[in-house]
């Protein structure tokens, strides 16, 4: 297993937490398309640290929210897991993430500005307490491998990773949902000629490029031809 590190990240560990549980057990280019999502709005569901967190329809109506800050550092230490276990001579293709954990590190207090301190008639106005502090400092550790077998692994580990295995990437599913899609779309309806019944035939050519008319054309030009010449001897016979 190789692994990758990221330490002071100023981000809240419990965000980092729900992140790194998205792409556990995942394959290394799934795990990095489920990053781009999260920075583009799509929600991950958060099972643990969810009190008081609205529902989301994306995810069937379970907790979940849009940490695209800690994405995009998670996306950064994965990365940093990817490169090494290529300079070891792994393939990045075949790797699977096996290990993905976010930790507390310390919360620093918020010092204030210096006219505050010392310029105020008040005097010194003092730090900020920690317990109302924004700056709250986490790590992240994600281990990659790629043969995730040989670890000792629980066995519902090893069940999921076989079930993302046998699963196609997205590239895969978005090129077979747009396959469905075209062989699925109604195909418009052939036109039919006004005086023929049934589809229009292509029409056909001699060598010489004449177009050759079918037996109904010539029927009415032959049933054309009889009335006019009908109608010449009608008018040389009113004559005479």
């Amino acid at each position: 297993m190789v692994l990758g590190q990221k330490t002071n990240i100023n981000a809240s560990y419990k965000d980092l937490s729900a992140v790194c549980a998205a792409i556990r057990y995942k394959p290394y280019e799934q795990a990095l398309y489920v990053l781009e999502s999260i920075t583009e709005g799509n929600p991950i569901e958060y099972k643990r640290h969810n009190k008081g967190m609205g529902s989301r329809p994306e995810l069937g109506g379970k907790k979940g929210r849009t940490p695209a800050k800690c994405a995009k550092e998670v996306r950064q230490v994965l990365i940093n897991a990817g490169s090494n276990a290529a300079s070891k001579g792994l393939d990045k293709t075949s790797l699977f993430v096996v290990h993905a954990c976010a930790n507390k590190m310390f919360t620093a207090s918020r010092r204030p500005s210096k006219g505050r301190q010392y310029g105020s008639p008040y005097g010194r106005y003092g730090f900020n307490t920690m317990a109302h502090s924004d700056l709250e400092f986490s790590k992240v550790e994600i281990g990659v491998s790629q043969s995730p077998e040989k670890l000792k692994l629980g066995k519902r580990t090893h069940e999921i990773i076989n079930t993302n295995k046998k699963r196609a990437s997205p590239a895969e599913q978005l090129k077979r949902a747009l396959e469905d899609r075209q062989k699925n779309k109604k195909q418009p309806a052939q036109k039919k000629h006004p005086e023929i019944k049934g589809e229009v035939k292509p029409k056909k050519y001699d060598k010489e490029g004449v177009e050759i008319k079918d037996t109904v054309h010539a029927n009415e030009e032959k049933t054309k031809e009889a009335k006019n010449e009908a109608k010449e001897t009608h008018i040389e016979e009113a004559k005479q």
